[in-house]
């Protein structure tokens, strides 16, 4: 795992590894005494997923709004509750 310094985001490392991690986060203030608060996170890592519906090609039309819908991605996994992230974007703005 891994904390952005910047944002406070926690990553995993490039490298998925299957199984399950105890995350024990401390939080404190610099308050005099100092509060700590300590939370313990169960990650549970899965990769058993696969996509239900993935196309070939997509095509945009040129009068498409910014808000049209392209694609829904559909995915079923053993637990049935996977999240999706964009990690990137338009580069150009």
């Amino acid at each position: 795992f891994a904390v952005n310094d910047f944002d406070g985001k926690l990553r995993f490392s490039t490298t998925r590894i299957e199984g399950s991690y105890l995350l024990v986060v401390s939080v404190s203030d610099q308050g005099f005494p100092p509060r700590i608060t300590l939370v313990s996170v169960l990650v549970n890592v899965n990769t058993d997923f696969r996509f239900t519906n993935l196309p070939t090609n997509i095509n945009v039309f040129e009068n498409s709004n910014l808000t049209d819908v392209l694609f829904t991605a559909k995915a079923a996994g053993s637990f049935d509750l996977i999240t999706y992230e964009i990690i990137s974007g338009n580069t150009m703005g």
